[in-house]
């Protein structure tokens, strides 16, 4: 083991020495694997998991439910089988990189077939069982921090707003929050040598952390200069807010097909520039980091030179599979020439020539016409006050004329039974966050819940009832009502909120929805005639117009975690209008709206209310209206 590394100066010109030798090959390798990440890797993965979850019974689940999946073999083996083909092809990258990069620094000249070579060989590192914590490492760390050292099958991974968020809302919750994103910084760096100990050390992932525990002690301030001047330009050329952009309508999470679609119909054009220009800055900032981390763990541990025993061997297979590849290439090309000459010597070819043609041609233009397919609008997007707004505690009455006065088209709120089964206008089963207090919504009277006095952000209120709340909004504004439970109820929850809102008259200006699809499906079966939608947080499973329809609500409410290109388009081809909740940044709400979805949830309805005003179309009331109508005439 060697003393701390070498004198700054020093240390970076080996550095850079070692960067611009790299650079060439390594950068065409990087861009060459994202690609075949994207439009391949992923691809096939979720392919093979959605095919043994559809064998399971799976074909797509939601929520709560996806946890079922891993009760089932096939479901636990699609699981184990995606983490260790994603754990070895993200292995492959690494070892690709930093082998490459140990072959420059040690004087050796470096090409991109070179590194295509170099990744296999060190595969067989992966036979440990500590395999199992490379996997979390790789997949789980490295893409949640974001700091350069993502693989490129997961370049990044957040937790969704809506834990963060809610957790955020409370002082302790807020510390809670800053905690975890500290811990996920503090194992970054002290793992920050694990990659090069595993690739260039030849150890299994439990000795290689140790010895990466051990090199970030003995790093020095100088190392540590360098690492952390890394870790702060990485963070404010791509972390939020960042100076530069990463994700771009259209490209960003966008399937071969869609891609292809935005790119032949030119909606993507006028961002290929920059989209290009952020990947080749990304790339070679990765490769710097890269060089970085080898040149200071050369210096610390002084690894045994590449074992290149097998390079001949992985060299002759990569020649070999160059060779069948071109073969094929070319025998795909004849036997499409041989075809051809053989249809036109047919005397039916020749006899109806035109015929052919002509239906060649509808054939083509069947193609063309299905990858240019808009999926419909719906309806003009609609903004959407949580849980009323900011103006007020919220879910009281200043919340919601909160909503109305920055001209919301609906306010949302949540509805919890009280003890003696009245349904109440509260989100949390919990009253300490907004009261102060130890009692639950299911231990007191809707009297009771109603002598408590909220706090919110310098504001005060109180529980309204759902009856009140109806009547307060009349004239005002619309309503979204959350139905929930707090699994201490003493009534049907369903049941109890459809009479209120009979009772009231209001079921003309409001939709409904729930995060319980159960819930969702008994007041569908209360009243077949009311809008009722889906709120969900995360699926797994193969996502089809077909499993789409099969969930029979009317809509569907997502956390902005799942907002995708190929998810938006598959619902609204199903007729499913699609919302996102929570949105409070301006940016953000107009991405996903030039994704496609309905309707913006935000804690800040003015703002969305801002976000929304550019886009028209049919309202949301003659858009449910005509579908209502539809279905009843059926």
């Amino acid at each position: 083991m060697r003393s701390p590394c070498r004198p700054l100066p020093q240390t970076l010109k080996l550095v850079l020495q070692t960067y611009l030798g790299i650079l060439p090959g390594l950068l065409l390798f990087e861009l060459a694997y994202k690609a075949l990440a994207a439009l391949l890797l992923r691809p096939a993965l979720s392919w093979m998991t959605n095919t043994l979850l559809g064998l399971a019974g799976r074909e797509l689940v939601f929520n709560e439910n996806i946890l079922s999946v891993f009760t089932h073999l096939l479901g636990l083996l699609a699981a184990v089988l995606l983490a260790a083909l994603a754990a070895a092809l993200s292995y492959y990258e690494f070892s690709a990189l930093f082998l490459t990069a140990h072959c420059r620094a040690c004087g050796r000249p470096v090409s991109f077939r070179l590194a295509l070579e170099l990744g296999f060989t060190t595969l067989h590192g992966l036979k440990s069982p500590w395999s199992l914590l490379f996997a979390a490492y790789a997949l789980g760390l490295l893409p949640l921090a974001d700091l350069g050292l993502s693989p490129s099958l997961l370049p990044v991974l957040r937790i969704p707003n809506f834990v963060t968020g809610e957790l955020a809302k409370t002082p302790l919750g807020g510390v809670l929050v800053a905690l975890f994103y500290a811990a996920v910084l503090a194992a970054f760096l002290l793992l920050l040598f694990a990659l090069p100990a595993m690739i260039l050390g030849r150890r299994p992932f439990g000795q290689a952390a140790r010895r990466s525990f051990a090199a970030a002690r003995r790093l020095g301030w100088r190392g540590w200069v360098l690492c952390g001047g890394f870790a702060v330009l990485w963070g404010g050329l791509f972390r939020m807010p960042g100076l530069v952009p990463t994700h771009f309508v259209g490209i960003t999470g966008a399937g071969f097909h869609e891609f292809t679609a935005n790119l032949l119909s030119g909606k993507i054009l006028s961002s290929l520039p920059a989209f290009a220009l952020s990947g080749l800055l990304c790339a070679a900032l990765t490769l710097f980091l890269i060089s970085l981390l080898t040149v200071l763990y050369v210096q610390l541990e002084d690894p045994a030179k590449p074992d290149e025993t097998g390079l001949p061997a992985i060299s002759a297979r990569v020649d070999r599979a160059e060779r069948e590849a071109r073969r094929l290439w070319q025998g795909a090309r004849r036997g499409a020439a041989a075809l051809w000459a053989r249809v036109q010597k047919r005397p039916f070819y020749q006899k109806h020539k035109k015929l052919v043609l002509a239906a060649a041609a509808l054939a083509a233009f069947w193609v063309v016409t299905g990858i240019f397919t808009v999926p419909p609008e719906l309806h003009a997007p609609i903004a959407v006050g949580h849980r009323g707004s900011r103006v007020g505690v919220e879910n009281t009455f200043e919340a919601v004329q909160g909503a109305a006065d920055a001209g919301a088209d609906y306010a949302e709120i949540d509805v919890l039974l009280s003890g003696d089964g009245v349904p109440m206008v509260i989100h949390d089963a919990d009253l300490s966050r907004l009261t102060g207090t130890r009692e639950n919504v299911y231990s007191l009277t809707a009297e009771e819940l109603q002598q408590l006095t909220l706090s919110q952000n310098g504001f005060t209120g109180r529980i309204p009832t759902l009856q009140e709340i109806l009547e307060f909004c009349e004239g005002k504004i619309r309503l979204v009502i959350e139905l929930k439970t707090h699994g201490r109820e003493s009534a049907d929850v369903a049941e109890r909120v459809a009479e209120t809102v009979e009772r009231a008259g209001a079921q003309d200006r409001c939709i409904f929805m729930s995060i319980d699809y159960a819930m969702a499906q008994r007041l569908r079966q209360l009243q077949p005639g009311w809008v009722v939608g889906y709120c969900v947080y995360g699926n797994v499973g193969r996502l089809s117009t077909g499993a789409l329809l099969d969930l029979d609500v009317d809509f569907l409410t997502i956390e902005e975690s799942m907002v995708s290109p190929r998810f938006v388009r598959q619902c609204l081809q199903a007729g499913l209008p699609v919302y996102v909740w929570t949105v409070d940044d301006i940016d953000k709400m107009r991405t996903y709206l030039k994704t496609g979805v309905n309707g913006i949830v935000s804690d800040y309805p003015e703002i969305a209310k801002i976000a929304v005003s550019d886009y028209g179309g049919e309202s949301a009331e003659e858009f449910y209206g005509w579908q209502k109508e539809s279905y009843s005439g059926v």
